[in-house]
């Protein structure tokens, strides 16, 4: 803040350096602008001190002038029209000029208070970022010990629920094998349900354990021959498809693409599988593969002669233990496809199907071209 001595100061000062300009230049320019260098005193004067000093340089230059160089010189009095309209016009001129001056060292001001503002709260907002990322840090620290604890308990969970189910499911059978002639019809068949209920209740475990496997696990990405993961698929359910009869047609060359080999693998296994089993009572399963390539992205279908799926339920195959049959009808977790789109989405693909009842089913899977 400037005190007002140093205000006015600076005016007694500027008009003093114009009062001797315009004296130096006075055998030069005799009776002409009287008053016009003053006006350079009152815009310094002004732009320093503002209106007051502004106003005390005009008064001050006007009373030199007017004293030194308006004639008749060494009085205030002048009787010449054009020297009254240079004095007045000095006034005026000299007030536009103090009070631009004004207006923008005003305008000066509130802009550097704006900046000052606008600095203050960039200086709190780095410092609010930066405790927020150190809390996101802490978080994300505690969000994967919590994690990991969660996934131990889950294995652990897991682990302590087959073991129970895995006896039940052998003491049935030991008991069906050496008690068959004791038990009814009856006791056999409630045996034989125990034993098909632990079971599947142990494949839902494995199954949670995938998808949970699926979700967590990273997966690195590189070049995969995609005729060999459908090669390798097929050989993994070879057994299945050949209990079922299914035919298998395969329209190479299938192009390379970008992703993880085994989770691939893993994702044309179930879709091969499930095209093998969802097929009408004795029809033989036809299973074609084929591959495009679409914008630098490749998909892959998987078309088979089943039962077909309604459209209303086409993205609800893909939940987890979601099941559009029953038990008896179709077997199975109900995790597949869950663990199909999962896989697919954490290699930067997806999955879809499009399908209607009684004209089969078209899977398709899609991921980066190699």
């Amino acid at each position: 803040m400037r005190s007002p001595v140093g205000r006015y100061a600076v005016a007694i000062l500027s008009v003093a350096i114009a009062f001797s300009v315009r004296y130096a230049c006075d055998g030069w320019l005799k009776d002409r602008s009287a008053l016009d260098f003053f006006l350079a005193a009152t815009a310094v004067s002004a732009w320093y001190g503002g209106a007051g000093p502004a106003v005390f340089s005009i008064l001050l230059s006007m009373l030199l002038g007017l004293w030194f160089f308006v004639p008749p010189r060494h009085t205030l009095l002048t009787t010449d029209v054009v020297d009254i309209l240079e004095t007045a016009s000095f006034v005026f001129a000299g007030s536009a000029i103090a009070y631009l001056s004004c207006a923008m060292q005003r305008r000066h001001a509130e802009l550097a208070r704006e900046v000052e503002e606008r600095r203050r709260i960039e200086k709190e907002l780095q410092i609010l970022n930066t405790r927020l990322e150190e809390r996101v840090d802490q978080r994300t620290v505690d969000l994967r010990r919590a994690l990991q604890e969660l996934e131990a308990y889950a294995y652990s969970i897991a682990h302590n629920l087959r073991g129970p189910l895995r006896g039940m499911a052998g003491l049935s059978d030991i008991l069906l094998e050496e008690e068959r002639r004791n038990l009814s019809y009856e006791g056999r068949d409630h045996l034989r349900r125990i034993v098909d209920s632990s079971r599947r209740m142990d494949d839902l475990i494995m199954g949670l354990l995938d998808y949970s496997r699926v979700s967590r696990e990273d997966l690195p990405r590189q070049r995969v021959a995609l005729a060999e993961a459908v090669d390798e698929a097929i050989r993994r359910r070879s057994d299945d498809l050949q209990m079922r009869k299914a035919e298998i047609e395969i329209r190479r060359p299938l192009p390379d693409v970008t992703g993880h080999r085994e989770t691939l693998v893993q994702v044309l296994a179930h879709l091969v599988s499930n095209a093998a089993k969802f097929v009408a009572p004795g029809v033989d399963p036809h299973i074609c593969i084929w591959a495009e390539r679409r914008n630098g992205i490749v998909r892959l279908w998987v078309e088979d002669n089943g039962i077909g799926i309604d459209p209303l339920y086409h993205d609800r195959v893909f939940g987890v233990f979601e099941r559009l049959h029953k038990q008896e009808e179709y077997p199975g977790t109900g995790i597949g496809l869950a663990i199909v789109r999962k896989c697919m989405e954490r290699m930067g693909g997806h999955a879809d199907v499009q399908s209607e009842p009684g004209k089969g089913s078209r899977f398709w899977i899609e991921a980066p071209a190699a």
